[in-house]
């Protein structure tokens, strides 16, 4: 958390309105520490932040400050990372003795055991994770602060504000009858979750919130080599546009795929193979989700099946692992599922652990090197939208990812990859980019290199064809339409159903990835007259929605269906949204 920070403070704590809400500010009167600071007070707590951090750099293994930057991340409102930093304190303190932690009374280990529950029950609560907040002080036993009367008094406080936060909780969802419909397990488990807002951290230096440039130099080069020449990278159009509309942040870079020469209807772009991905079901390969039920020919590895050694070794070079011959070495580092107590709960998270092996393998092998630096990690850009926000537990978010590092060899108190601000970073850039398909029942979770270049339009020029020949998460692009040299090109987030809805229905679903409006042409177009009796009916198809037959190189047909627009035009350098 040291170096120029750039950003503003943007805190992560979630203000709803709603009785919650009150009932967590009635909790923050009683302790002035924690009020929100005022303007003119961040750079003081910033010198804080950075001095306590310092410190923690140098000595990562002292209890007292990391309960002291707990503390002070929850007065900066950024509860997610004060329970990281609690919780590391509460190993700490059970790890402690006077033997040791010599030069310490009992006393004082005693104070801080006590301290350190606490505080991580204080920043669950603010991070709205109630029966998280609940469980933890059902483990505490008041006796223990019969001898420390202060926080006797607090520990009653939160308990009570907690329990009754978690009826208030119980109480709205009731109204919702998607809740009610569910089975048990599913309710509490939504009623275990909490929620904070996706914010960006101040303290990231800009050459690692941005994608450098031999990042995109290198995808650049590859997408040259396998679009033979006709689609590059470049800085899109639409950063003004999307910056004013709150889409990316003044810092934020955004680039876009462009057409390197004239592109006819029909065309194959190119073909982006999966490197890494996750499914629901273990017989599928881990760097490309084939299926290798009935696959004789599967290597298996440290416990893991792989197609081959050709698709193992796509992985190891990608990530930048090292030779070949070190498969082993590799293997172990992204076997992540046998490691843990307990399995993934589903193959977002399992990619995610993935991809922290991968990160924490490209660390040990450059350890001058960021997190931030290795592969996928570079290449991905995180949505920092006003109003973003996303589902967050102290279980998958923090126990669990610590979890796989220490499995892994890692030292969650010392590696820079276990800092809470770092593995938030990355869950947000791989949720934002990862891509979500099934396949024969399996859900599967995959990083295709260079499909999180392209922009999203509600009338796209690009179809994203699925490989359902052989199973795996590989996509192959395909043109639409005939695109001019010089034009973005823009595929679509949403399913080609989906593009055929009303505008109301589409900006609804889009909220997650743009937080606001669409900027595509068609969406912006719709924006221009509200009131005209067009917009009052089912938009109107495009002249060409129908269903397109594309060759292939190889000769083979693919469908791609064309979408629905309110408009006629033929347009192919339309607006676009971009994460």
């Amino acid at each position: 958390m040291d170096g120029c920070w750039v950003r503003p403070w943007i805190g992560s704590f979630c203000h709803y309105g709603d009785e919650s809400q009150s009932l967590i500010e009635q909790y923050l009167s009683h302790y002035p520490y924690y009020q929100e600071p005022n303007q003119t007070d961040l750079f003081q707590l910033e010198q804080q932040l950075r001095s306590i951090s310092r410190r923690i750099h140098h000595n990562p293994y002292m209890i007292e400050t990391r309960i002291a930057r707990a503390e002070l991340l929850i007065k900066l409102r950024f509860p997610e990372l004060a329970v990281s930093d609690a919780h590391k304190a509460l190993v700490l303190t059970s790890r402690a003795t006077q033997y040791t932690w010599p030069g310490r009374s009992h006393d004082d280990l005693d104070k801080l055991k006590r301290e350190a529950p606490l505080l991580l029950a204080q920043a669950l609560f603010f991070a709205r994770c109630f029966a998280e907040c609940l469980d933890l002080l059902s483990d505490i036993s008041p006796r223990e602060y019969v001898l420390y009367d202060p926080k006797q008094e607090d520990y009653d406080r939160l308990a009570r504000c907690t329990r009754r936060a978690l009826r208030l909780e119980r109480r709205h969802l009731r109204h919702d009858s998607d809740f009610r419909a569910a089975g048990k397990e599913y309710r509490d488990e939504l009623l275990s979750k909490g929620e904070v807002k996706t914010v960006q951290y101040p303290w990231i230096p800009e050459h690692l919130f941005r994608r450098t440039i031999s990042t995109i130099e290198i995808a650049t080069s590859e997408l040259q080599k396998l679009s033979k020449g006709r689609v590059t990278i470049r800085e899109t159009q639409l950063r003004e546009r999307l910056q004013n509309g709150g889409q990316i942040t003044s810092d934020q870079d955004a680039y876009g795929l462009f057409a390197d020469a004239d592109i006819l209807a029909g065309s194959k772009l190119f073909v982006d193979r999966t490197i890494i991905c996750a499914s629901s079901s273990p017989s599928r390969c881990p760097a490309c989700c084939a299926d290798l039920t009935d696959k004789r020919s599967a290597l298996r590895a440290s416990g893991e099946l792989y197609c081959d050694r050709a698709c193992a070794r796509r992985l190891s070079v990608k990530c930048k692992l090292g030779a070949p011959k070190r498969w082993s070495g590799f293997y172990e580092a992204t076997r992540t599922h046998s490691l843990l107590d307990q399995p993934p709960q589903d193959e977002d998270q399992a990619l995610f652990f993935r991809v922290l092996a991968v990160v924490h393998k490209y660390t040990r092998c450059h350890p001058s090197s960021h997190p931030f630096q290795a592969w996928p990690i570079d290449r991905l850009t995180g949505s920092y939208h006003v109003g973003a926000t996303r589902v967050w537990s102290y279980t998958d978010d923090v126990c669990a990812p610590l979890e796989v590092l220490q499995k892994l060899g890692g030292d969650i108190f010392e590696d820079t990859l276990s800092e809470g601000w770092v593995l938030e970073t990355i869950s947000n850039r791989i949720a934002t980019n990862a891509r979500g398909t099934d396949s024969n029942g399996d859900e599967i979770a995959a990083i295709n290199p260079l499909y999180s270049f392209f922009n999203h339009s509600c009338r796209p020029n690009v179809a994203v064809l699925n490989d359902e020949t052989n199973e795996t998460s590989t996509l192959r692009l395909v043109a639409k339409k005939n695109i001019a040299k010089g034009s973005e090109l823009f595929i679509s987030y949403l399913l080609d159903e989906e593009l055929r809805t009303s505008y109301e229905n589409r900006k609804q679903l889009l909220s997650a990835w743009t937080g606001g409006e669409c900027q595509c042409t068609r969406c912006a177009k719709r924006r221009e007259r509200p009131n005209s009796d067009a917009a009052q009916l089912q938009e109107e198809p495009d002249s060409d929605c129908s269903r397109r037959t594309f060759a292939n190189d190889s000769g083979e047909e693919e469908e791609a269906v064309m979408t629905n627009s309110e408009e006629t035009d033929d347009e192919s350098d339309e607006s676009s949204m971009e994460f």
